[in-house]
């Protein structure tokens, strides 16, 4: 039996030593695997990663970005967190894999000795920014960072598989919100109008797949007069939805206690504030017809103006108060008064008519309403409207609205 001679010792334990840093390479590797599958927070992988890095490879300057809308630095040592790395951004970018710093002329990337960037096809996720690892005669330079680059490609592409997820969930509860709220919406949407007989009504509802906060309503009051409603709602989703849907019942319940609109518009108001944020707020005009005296009194909540063609002539119902939902205490309200008479028309509706705008850039503006108002006053309110929607689709061109557009139309009768 040959005896073992002191090369062939000191090579054994240098291969002893090479084992025992794979070994615990992958147990690194198996630890980072493990919080992956435990779903550790990034901040917490990083953690790990950091560990690894000062601890068994002996990196002491680590700095590592990893983008998100924007870069942002998620892994600092040795380096101020708060480091201004936008001005080495431009020079990142042109880094597609490892690269040594000494191998390319920069002045940003000078205080790190290698570059290790994370790609998903052509786009960067991170950039790696690390200072050069201490050198031992068990494994290569080479090899340090080979295995840097593996273990920092791991940690990038779960956190942004763990990103994507999130985005995913969120898009299916945003989608099942919106699903909701269209069912809220069009509960609270009328199915069928009144039918009185000294007026006649028409609406037109074509909501926008984005769920808007349109609303109207008209009901009969105790005392026999009818009161017209309509509504736009800030905001999208089942929060507009929500308050749309609250707005309605206390519309509606208040309606029967409040006999002048200026009480009503009050009250409203403060109902309307104690139940949603500051954020969101209603326009509305809200209209009272006397049946008896065939006058007709407004207030015109910050909505757009509606048309009123008063024998032959279309004039427009300006605002009277502020939006509600806003302020505590509304600081006027003002209460207009006109009489109508037969084939007077009235027609109340929501901006997205206004802002709709052609294939070139043109917006159906109020003049254009007018001018459709003056020449079409004598249609019925079916035709009437039916009319205006065609003229719109083919203002449009033919394409899909890009807003909800409603349209409530009333000619009053003897």
């Amino acid at each position: 039996m040959s005896e073992m001679t002191p090369d062939t010792d000191v090579d054994l334990r240098r291969l002893d030593k090479q084992l025992q840093l794979k070994k615990l390479e992958v147990s690194s590797l198996l630890e980072v695997t493990q919080a992956i599958n435990n779903n550790l927070s990034v901040d917490k992988l990083f953690r790990i990663y950091q560990f690894i890095l000062r601890a068994q490879i002996s990196v002491k300057k680590i700095f590592v970005l990893v983008k998100d809308e924007d870069f942002s630095c998620v892994c600092a040592q040795g380096v101020d967190p708060n480091y201004d790395f936008t001005r080495m951004l431009p020079e990142l970018a042109d880094i597609k894999r490892i690269t040594f710093t000494s191998d390319i002329e920069t002045k940003e990337l000078k205080d790190f000795y290698v570059v290790i960037p994370v790609y998903h096809k052509d786009e960067a996720l991170a950039f790696a920014l690390l200072g050069r690892p201490e050198e031992d005669e068990y494994e290569t330079l080479e090899e340090k960072i080979r295995f840097i680059q593996t273990i920092t490609n791991i940690i990038v592409v779960a956190s942004e598989n763990r990103k994507l997820f999130k985005e995913k969930l969120e898009q299916e509860r945003l989608k099942r919100d919106m699903e909701l709220a269209k069912e809220v919406q069009n509960a609270l949407i009328p199915v069928e109008l009144p039918r009185f007989p000294d007026m006649m009504l028409h609406a037109i509802y074509e909501p926008h797949h984005n769920i808007g906060g349109d609303y109207y309503d008209v009901f009969e009051r105790s005392d026999g007069n009818i009161l017209l409603c309509i509504a736009d709602v800030s905001g999208k989703g089942m929060s507009a939805a929500l308050l749309m849907a609250n707005f309605q019942a206390v519309l509606r319940t208040l309606a029967s206690a409040e006999n002048d609109l200026k009480s009503l518009v009050t009250a409203l108001n403060s109902r309307i504030i104690r139940s949603t944020t500051s954020d969101k707020f209603i326009t509305m005009f809200l209209a009272n017809y006397s049946r008896s005296t065939q006058e007709l009194s407004y207030v015109n909540a910050g909505h757009n103006p509606p048309l009123l063609t008063r024998r032959g002539k279309t004039s427009l119902l300006e605002a009277t108060s502020t939006v509600i939902g806003i302020i505590d205490e509304l600081p006027s309200v003002g209460v207009e008064t006109v009489r109508v008479a037969p084939d007077d028309l009235l027609l109340m509706y929501t901006d997205g008519l206004v802002e709709l705008t052609s294939s070139e850039g043109e917006t159906y503006a109020e003049e254009k309403l007018l001018r459709f108002a003056d020449a079409h006053h004598h249609l019925s309110i079916e035709q009437f409207n039916e009319r205006l929607k065609s003229e719109l689709v083919a203002f449009r061109g033919g394409n899909p609205f890009d807003d909800d557009i409603t349209l409530l139309g009333c000619k009053f009768y003897s």
